[in-house]
């Protein structure tokens, strides 16, 4: 006899979950490290998949989302991918696209995306420029055999010491000294992607070595790529905004200078947040959290209507130092932007001139910054017609070539087409030149099939 729960089940009413394109792994989260970032799922799902990540993005990613075509680039891959952890339209898409590819809904949190209803698109401090970890936390992986991850919290560049053992966080590797790239031709994120070598190795990791400071800030960070979205029916921006008032009425008498003064921070900070609604960075917000001593992540979790307990102490030092704004006098001002106008006119690059004035392009971008624009946009044509020129000189070579051989009643096969480009400089190994010569071996074999048909017509 058939149970109840048997008897009123119905094939037609099952309807099995959605599969997914890509595995459905599952994000990594280890105690005291917070949750994984959404670079190395990303990288742990092309090792799963046994595929590039360039490949996978170009392949798949970009399969039905052309815009993401241009993240495969070489530029992207290697420090451009870095953003996929921060905040703004490239991790708002990475996570998007891997929820639908994976059929996951908990990606976005992997992000520090989350945080954009406090912190600003651009915020300084949110994501460093290259890959960081921490030799120690490798090692104990390769003991335990655990699969290897980097969490979030070692991405930010507020971050300066594991939050686990409290040594600073390794961007070079110890084998070869050189740094990684964003995203490693090979999905391996325990190993150098230049030498191969573990990158638990390290001359300086002691565990213990980090201040007070350093400490606070990591655990502080920690629960904060935890915290999620905010509790539904509350804005993190106008409770921290409250926050602040009280506190300036608390220990300042409603006088916003003196409570700068107080907490290290410069006197119009405060007119920007509460007069100009304008949001603070990341190293503002833990600083502020830091001063008053609280945690950034109850800003989320505390129900609405209250806001988080605060003391107020004083901070040693900055947590997040900006490189200073480059003084330039206007008489350098006129003449990079000469340079620019020239390097347009010849087509040269932005960065030629970077080099030429020894000057980092950010600087140059935040004094001419419409002049980079179109110096860029002529550099890009001027690559464009170049490019167009090169693949034309390959076929013409490929042409000639295969037309020499054949003329000399000998078969155009691949080592002869290697041997005669060779003496040009180019080779089959060369995608153009290769398409070059299979089109003109097919019109060789269709016209030796036509030739042959012609003589068995004529024999019958």
């Amino acid at each position: 006899m058939q149970s109840p729960s048997l008897q009123s089940w119905r094939e037609e009413e099952y309807q099995p979950p959605p599969r997914s394109i890509l595995y459905s792994l599952d994000p990594i989260s280890q105690q005291g490290l917070g949750a994984e970032s959404l670079r190395s799922y990303f990288i742990r799902l092309c090792r799963a998949h046994g595929v590039t990540p360039r490949r996978m993005v170009r392949e798949v990613l970009a399969s039905g989302a052309p815009g993401f075509r241009s993240y495969a680039g070489s530029r992207f891959l290697a420090t451009g991918a870095m953003t996929i952890n921060g905040l703004g339209s490239v991790a708002e898409a990475f996570a998007a696209r891997l929820e639908a590819l994976c059929a996951r809904r908990d990606l976005t949190p992997l992000t520090l995306n989350p945080w954009a209803v406090l912190l600003p698109s651009n915020s300084a401090g949110a994501v460093y420029r290259k890959p960081r970890w921490c030799p120690l936390c490798i090692a104990e992986g390769r003991k335990t055999e655990a699969e290897i991850h980097q969490p979030l919290v070692w991405s930010m560049a507020v971050v300066a010491v594991c939050p686990v053992h409290h040594t600073p966080l390794e961007h070079s590797c110890g084998s070869c000294g050189r740094r990684q790239p964003a995203l490693p031709r090979i999905p391996d994120l325990g190993r150098c992607a230049h030498c191969g070598e573990w990158l638990d190795r390290s001359h300086t990791a002691k565990p213990g070595n980090a201040s007070d400071v350093q400490r606070w800030v990591a655990a502080a960070s920690v629960e904060m790529t935890l915290a999620g979205f905010p509790v539904p029916g509350i804005q993190p921006l106008s409770r921290f905004r409250t926050l602040l008032l009280k506190a300036i009425d608390t220990y300042a008498g409603g006088v916003r200078a003196h409570f700068c003064r107080q907490i290290g921070l410069s006197p119009w900070a405060l007119t920007k947040w509460l007069g100009e609604g304008r949001r603070p960075s990341l190293p503002q917000l833990l600083h502020v959290a830091y001063a008053l001593d609280f945690q950034p992540a109850a800003l989320f979790r505390l129900p609405s209507g209250q806001t988080p307990d605060f003391n107020i102490r004083a901070l040693p030092g900055k947590l997040f130092h900006r490189a200073p704004k480059p003084l330039l006098s206007p008489d350098d001002v006129r003449r990079l932007k000469l340079s620019l106008q020239a390097a347009g006119e010849q087509g040269l690059t932005v960065s030629s001139i970077c080099r030429q004035e020894s000057l980092k392009r950010s600087a140059i971008k935040y004094w001419l910054p419409e002049e980079c624009a179109h110096t860029s946009k002529l550099a890009k044509v001027a690559a464009e017609s170049a490019s167009k020129r090169s693949r034309s000189e390959k076929e013409d070579l490929a042409h000639a070539a295969f037309k020499q051989i054949a003329g000399e009643g000998a078969y155009p096969s691949r080592r002869r087409m290697e041997d005669k480009l060779k003496q040009s400089g180019t080779s089959l190994l060369n995608g153009v030149a290769r398409e070059a010569y299979a089109q003109d071996r097919a019109l060789l074999i269709g016209d030796c099939d036509v030739s042959m048909a012609n003589v068995n017509l004529d024999q019958k």
